[in-house]
Protein backbone atom coordinates (compact mmCIF):
# COMPACT_ATOMS: atom_id res chain seq x y z
CA UNK A 1 0.00 0.00 0.00
CA UNK A 2 0.75 3.62 -0.84
CA UNK A 3 -0.08 6.44 0.66
CA UNK A 4 0.02 10.14 -1.04
CA UNK A 5 0.34 7.80 -4.21
CA UNK A 6 -0.66 10.53 -6.69
CA UNK A 7 2.71 12.43 -7.00
CA UNK A 8 6.14 13.44 -5.19
CA UNK A 9 7.91 10.47 -3.59
CA UNK A 10 4.62 8.17 -2.96
CA UNK A 11 4.29 8.41 -6.79
CA UNK A 12 7.99 7.18 -7.25
CA UNK A 13 7.33 4.86 -5.15
CA UNK A 14 4.37 3.18 -6.54
CA UNK A 15 6.38 3.29 -9.94
CA UNK A 16 9.58 1.58 -8.22
CA UNK A 17 7.20 -1.21 -6.50
CA UNK A 18 5.15 -1.57 -10.20
CA UNK A 19 8.80 -2.72 -11.44
CA UNK A 20 9.41 -4.90 -9.09
CA UNK A 21 5.81 -6.46 -10.18
CA UNK A 22 4.15 -6.10 -6.76
CA UNK A 23 0.22 -5.61 -5.75
CA UNK A 24 -0.34 -2.22 -4.73
CA UNK A 25 -3.06 -0.37 -3.12
CA UNK A 26 -3.14 3.25 -4.15
CA UNK A 27 -4.41 5.81 -1.76
CA UNK A 28 -5.05 9.52 -2.79
CA UNK A 29 -7.95 11.92 -2.29
CA UNK A 30 -6.80 12.88 -6.21
CA UNK A 31 -9.01 10.18 -8.34
CA UNK A 32 -7.69 11.53 -11.90
CA UNK A 33 -4.07 11.23 -10.28
CA UNK A 34 -4.69 7.70 -8.62
CA UNK A 35 -5.96 6.49 -12.39
CA UNK A 36 -2.75 8.25 -14.22
CA UNK A 37 -0.85 6.40 -11.06
CA UNK A 38 -2.37 2.77 -11.16
CA UNK A 39 -1.72 2.98 -15.16
CA UNK A 40 2.13 3.65 -14.50
CA UNK A 41 2.27 1.11 -11.79
CA UNK A 42 0.27 -1.47 -14.54
CA UNK A 43 2.48 -0.34 -17.25
CA UNK A 44 5.70 -1.16 -15.19
CA UNK A 45 4.43 -4.57 -14.57
CA UNK A 46 2.49 -3.93 -11.36
CA UNK A 47 -0.80 -4.53 -10.05
CA UNK A 48 -2.89 -1.73 -9.06
CA UNK A 49 -5.83 -1.09 -6.96
CA UNK A 50 -6.76 2.42 -5.81
CA UNK A 51 -8.57 3.74 -2.98
CA UNK A 52 -9.79 7.82 -3.11
CA UNK A 53 -9.66 8.41 0.77
CA UNK A 54 -8.29 11.44 2.76
CA UNK A 55 -5.60 10.03 5.54
CA UNK A 56 -6.78 12.23 7.76
CA UNK A 57 -10.33 11.63 7.89
CA UNK A 58 -11.43 9.30 11.07
CA UNK A 59 -12.76 6.60 8.79
CA UNK A 60 -10.02 6.78 6.27
CA UNK A 61 -7.23 3.95 7.67
CA UNK A 62 -10.31 1.00 8.38
CA UNK A 63 -11.51 1.87 4.75
CA UNK A 64 -7.94 1.77 3.18
CA UNK A 65 -6.62 -1.47 5.23
CA UNK A 66 -9.98 -3.02 4.00
CA UNK A 67 -9.15 -2.53 0.63
CA UNK A 68 -6.11 -4.48 0.95
CA UNK A 69 -7.42 -6.76 2.49
CA UNK A 70 -10.57 -7.39 0.09
CA UNK A 71 -8.41 -6.59 -3.14
CA UNK A 72 -5.25 -9.30 -1.93
CA UNK A 73 -6.14 -10.86 1.32
CA UNK A 74 -3.91 -8.57 3.08
CA UNK A 75 -1.50 -6.06 3.42
CA UNK A 76 2.52 -7.05 3.50
CA UNK A 77 4.32 -2.99 3.27
CA UNK A 78 3.20 0.20 3.51
CA UNK A 79 4.42 3.10 2.61
CA UNK A 80 3.03 6.24 3.91
CA UNK A 81 4.07 8.94 2.06
CA UNK A 82 0.67 10.87 2.48
CA UNK A 83 1.90 14.78 3.20
CA UNK A 84 -0.16 16.95 6.31
CA UNK A 85 1.30 19.58 7.61
CA UNK A 86 0.19 20.27 10.95
CA UNK A 87 2.03 21.45 14.61
CA UNK A 88 1.22 20.36 18.32
CA UNK A 89 1.84 17.26 20.29
CA UNK A 90 -0.25 13.98 19.63
CA UNK A 91 -2.76 14.83 22.97
CA UNK A 92 -2.75 18.35 21.94
CA UNK A 93 -4.10 17.90 18.32
CA UNK A 94 -7.84 17.36 17.69
CA UNK A 95 -9.43 15.79 14.79
CA UNK A 96 -10.57 18.54 13.52
CA UNK A 97 -6.65 19.55 13.30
Amino acid sequence: MVTGATSGIGRTAAEAFGREHASLVLVGRDENGLVSAADAVRAAGGRAAICRADVTAADAPERIVATAVDTYGGLDVLVNAAGVIASGTLDSTTDDV
